[in-house]
Order: structure tokens, then C-alpha cells, then sequence
């Protein structure tokens, strides 16, 4: 908006996180097969600078990745919570991780001048409940 500081957070969009009781039955995936399956590792640097080109502008409590491989149609990525993430945050998910998250999937294609923004995602399943303990 006119005469807004350019760092003012703008909202975009709002939704609803509901945390279930896990399904049963659902297969664990092992690391080291995943791993096996995405041989191609990524430079988070040149991955950060790629979405700046397509104008996705990330500041840096929102540079959760770490390390990213990639494979066929699929991609696996270590994320820490970077030094200006704030310690109370209270939320079950900090707001940068699900912005890795996106960044993930972002990684599963070749390079793209497209920018692609997710507009509908019907479920999130995550092995484990995330911890609000940040190092």
C-alpha cells in the first residue's frame, strides 16, 4: 500500500491448522533409501537466489534450508530454524517453516523463469509433531 515501510508485514492469505491424531498404517520412510533416491544435491544459496529472480523474496527468518537434494519428481531438504527466528513464537508451525516446505517443492522441478504459487493444499502429514524448542 502507498506510504507503507517496505519491511511492513503484508498479509496475504489466512488459513487453519488442526493437528489429528496420526493415521494408522501410514509406512514410515526410511532416510537413507530417501536420500538414495534424491543423489542430486542443490546449492541452498543458488536455490534462494533462483526464487529471488522469479521475485519470491524470502528474508532471512524465513531461511529454514540448510542442505536440499533432489531426485526424480521428488526432494529432500535439512531445514534449521535460522539465528533471527523469534524465541516466542508459540505456533505449532513457525511461518518459515512452511515457507521451506514450499521451497521444497519448488526443488522437485528444473529451474523455471515461471513463478508458481501454491493456491490450494488439501493435507499436510508430518512423521512427527514439530517442537517448539528452538536451539
Amino acid at each position: 500500500p502507498a506510504g507503507a515501510r517496505a519491511d511492513a508485514f503484508v498479509q496475504h492469505a489466512e488459513g487453519v491448522l488442526e493437528l489429528l491424531a496420526p493415521p494408522s498404517g501410514v509406512p514410515s520412510v526410511e532416510l537413507e533409501s530417501l536420500l538414495a533416491r534424491c543423489p542430486e544435491p542443490l546449492e541452498v544459496d543458488a536455490f534462494y537466489a533462483e526464487q529471488s529472480s522469479r521475485r519470491i523474496e524470502l528474508g532471512h527468518s524465513y531461511r529454514w534450508l540448510r542442505a536440499l537434494r533432489r531426485g526424480q519428481r521428488e526432494a529432500v531438504a535439512e531445514m534449521v530454524p535460522p539465528s533471527e527466528v523469534e524465541r516466542g513464537f508459540s505456533g505449532p508451525w513457525h511461518p518459515g517453516v512452511i515457507d521451506a516446505c514450499f521451497g521444497l517443492l519448488l526443488s522437485c522441478e528444473a529451474p523455471s523463469s515461471a513463478t508458481q504459487v501454491p493456491f490450494r493444499i488439501a493435507r499436510v502429514r508430518a512423521q512427527a509433531a514439530p517442537s517448539n524448542e528452538l536451539p
